[in-house]
């Protein structure tokens, strides 16, 4: 992922896949093994925001790091750095 970081598109795609792989299948897999086959409108939204927040809780912190780590980046090869340190 440390190779993307310094793309905003690709570690965008990344935690999409994340996203898709480990939260949205599994959540597939659970309905259809519980056996929900529909939602009323009040019980769509408690479980999607339910959902979204799980979501979120997953996701926010490795999105942090990654901009974290990207402005890090940025600025120790920033050309103002270096001319302010000399």
């Amino acid at each position: 992922m440390a190779r993307h970081a310094q793309q905003p598109l690709g570690a965008a795609a990344i935690f999409g896949l994340v996203g898709m792989l480990l939260v949205a299948g599994p959540t597939l897999v659970l309905l259809a093994a519980v056996g929900v086959a529909e939602f009323s409108p009040l019980s769509y939204a408690i479980f999607k925001g339910v959902w979204a927040g799980i979501l979120a809780a997953l996701l926010v912190l490795p999105m942090i790091i990654v901009a974290l780590h990207d402005g890090l980046l940025q600025a120790s090869t920033s050309p103002e750095l270096a001319a302010k340190k000399s």
